[in-house]
């Protein structure tokens, strides 16, 4: 069968558990598949067994799919064995999973040797837990028959240059290079005790801090400029000396206004303002910032065809800097007119398409989701529930999904993808006008949890810009997607609202406080009650101030909006809690007001769902991936803090 007639069995992004796999009936399903796709979801050994079970029936294998899941060391023995028992397999992609070298060398001892006549096999192992992967592709390509894919000119995914029998492309790139991010790290970190050291001893380091940055400066752009007549160097030379002169001058001219300002208003604001205070004094190196953007550093792109920075310092705040100003423009990469209108077209057709559908179940049709709440992006996909107004008759909500399915694959607005009923809340997967959409049954808690972020939202527009910033953050740092073993963005919204009730300075008010008893996503209360809150409360700070202080809330440090008697964030003992909003230390994971919620060991994250308060949103975390957020939370924060000091080429400082 030629690869372009083959035909896929997919089972990929459905975030199925080991627990799930029997419900898909493999044991009797075709065999005539020539790919199997169970990619994206969380399958361990276990899972995984079974899958390969089924592939060992399938005479026509050839491409196995099961990156980003759980497989581990113990999974790679049944995947060897796939490989013994299917010997012209041609791809097997096991990328983003917990493998070790044991588990890669066990699979690779499988798939050597290969029948003189098969392709080489095309083996996708990166992104694992390989310790020193360098070390043991060299390894691999001395005693092995395998390519490393060194020569992506003449090697492909069929045919190897140096007559090898397995490829593993990328195998070098693993979950290991996280050293070289921990290590920048700790420049950054660095960094950050020398400006704390300085804020203490105002002036002390400031002579030589300058001097090491001009003469860093003049090394890296004497590298870098091609070589001139002695008499032009010299006259330019006096002229950007000049200039930098006038900009130092002006510059410090700026700092002492903007500090005699800050000042003036501590009385006022006396945590902002000490804050403010603190990163704008003569300790400050606005030289540097200056000379990095005098020599047109603007983005990452253009840093780097800039050649070699002076030190890693420079190229790591760069990249850094581009990420802040994705976040900081969140407003203008939120959901618009267009979005809106898409959505009610799309709600008002499925609307009266489920009146005929039933009609004494009385049904309604309620998105749900970033949709909804308006923490969202343009373009983004949407989540509906259809909701019985007759919830105490029994309903079988795969039963509805295949009816409705038949009816939508017959309007053309519709394209029909997939029915996932063996999913936790069974969803219809389905297009319109080129955008997905996912329908649910009366998945009543989902909407409440919507309604009620719609209500924050509402309170003030700086709430769903801020909340959609750090959406934007997690997203651009690879730490947001609950089928990649991340949290959820739904996830990060709370630990965004969460912040502003307990630690913003402005104590976002707590709406379940003031709903009644047993609220289940009454629109009515809802509604009045934030209507009644939006004359009651207003943000009184910036964007910039809010992500400044987030970063620092969950990074164990202080903040500039910290407020006398401030603590940040326990990690391991404090849960976010939006249902409280509220802290205290007596209030730990232990306390009898969350003995609802799941899994609350002590020493992890948790994050309690609103509505659902058996819901702890850390269970799509894989192991490592905690560690992974912290240490970006705290990398985070020590940008913040050297972009505040203006060490970072054309950093705002809203106020």
């Amino acid at each position: 069968m030629g690869r372009g007639q083959r035909q896929t069995l997919n089972y990929a992004r459905l975030q199925l558990a080991d627990s799930d796999v029997p419900a898909l009936g493999l044991k009797q399903a075709a065999t005539h598949y020539g790919e199997v796709d169970v990619s994206q979801n969380r399958l361990s050994a276990k899972g995984i067994e079974e899958v390969v079970n089924y592939c060992i029936r399938c005479s026509d294998l050839r491409v196995l799919k099961a990156y980003k899941n759980e497989i581990g060391d113990a999974g790679a023995r049944h995947i060897a064995r796939l490989i013994r028992r299917c010997r012209y397999i041609e791809e097997v992609h096991l990328s983003h999973n917990q493998l070790t070298e044991e588990g890669v060398r066990v699979i690779i001892e499988a798939a050597c040797p290969r029948p003189q006549q098969a392709s080489p096999l095309w083996l996708r192992l990166e992104r694992n837990w390989v310790a020193e992967p360098a070390s043991l592709l060299q390894e691999l390509v001395d005693h092995s028959s395998v390519c490393g894919r060194t020569d992506e000119r003449r090697c492909t995914n069929r045919h190897c240059a140096w007559k090898r029998q397995v490829h593993v492309p990328f195998l070098h790139m693993q979950r290991e290079v996280v050293k070289e991010e921990n290590r920048q790290s700790k420049i950054v970190q660095t960094l950050f005790r020398e400006y704390e050291k300085t804020c203490a001893e105002p002036g002390l380091k400031e002579e030589v801090e300058s001097k090491k940055a001009s003469t860093r400066t003049g090394d890296w752009q004497a590298e870098t400029e091609p070589a001139r007549d002695p008499k032009t160097q010299a006259k330019d030379r006096l002229k950007k000396e000049s200039q930098k002169a006038q900009l130092l001058t002006d510059t410090r001219k700026e700092a002492k206004e903007s500090e005699k300002k800050a000042k003036a208003n501590a009385d006022l604001q006396p945590a902002k303002a000490v804050w403010e205070v603190r990163l704008r004094t003569a300790d400050v190196r606005p030289e540097a910032a200056q000379e990095a953007a005098q020599d047109g550093l603007s983005g990452p792109d253009e840093a780097q065809s800039l050649g070699s920075a002076p030190s890693l310092e420079l190229e790591f705040l760069l990249a850094h800097s581009w990420r802040l100003k994705t976040m900081l423009n969140a407003k203008q990469q939120m959901t618009g007119s267009e979005d809106v209108a898409w959505l009610e077209a799309c709600v008002r057709q499925l609307h009266a398409i489920m009146e005929d559908l039933e009609p004494e179940r009385q049904w309604k049709t309620e998105p749900f989701g970033s949709m909804k709440t308006g923490f969202c992006l343009r373009g983004c996909d949407l989540d509906i529930a259809v909701l019985s107004g007759v919830p105490e008759t029994a309903i079988n909500d795969k039963d509805i999904l295949a009816k409705l399915s038949s009816i939508l694959a017959q309007k053309p607005e519709f394209k029909v993808k997939q029915v996932v009923p063996w999913a936790r809340v069974p969803i219809l997967k389905l297009e319109y006008r080129g955008r997905d959409v996912d329908i649910s049954v009366n998945n009543f808690k989902a909407v409440a949890n919507s309604k009620l972020l719609a209500a924050y939202a509402r309170l003030d527009p700086l709430i769903p810009e801020f909340g959609t910033a750090v959406k934007l953050w997690a997203k651009a740092s690879q730490l947001c997607g609950a089928s990649e073993g991340n949290l959820s963005s739904y996830a990060f919204i709370l630990m965004a609202v969460y912040f502003l009730q307990v630690a913003s300075g402005d104590e976002l008010p707590c709406l379940q406080d003031e709903l009644p008893s047993g609220w289940d996503g009454d629109d009515q209360a809802l509604d009045t009650l934030a209507r009644e809150q939006c004359k009651n409360w207003r943000s009184s700070s910036s964007l910039w101030m809010y992500l400044a202080g987030f970063f620092a809330f969950y990074s164990n440090a202080r903040g500039p909006l910290a407020l006398e008697g401030y603590e940040p964030f326990r990690w391991g003992e404090e849960v976010v809690s939006v249902r409280l909003g509220r802290r205290s230390r007596r209030l730990t994971v232990e306390s009898e007001e969350f003995q609802e919620l799941g899994r609350r060991q002590k020493g992890f994250l948790h994050i309690e769902d609103p509505v659902e308060l058996s819901r702890n949103l850390r269970d799509a975390l894989w192991p490592g991936h905690e560690e992974l957020l912290r240490h970006q939370l705290q990398q985070t924060h020590g940008i913040f803090v050297l972009q505040a000091k203006s060490m970072l080429p054309g950093a705002p400082m809203e106020v």
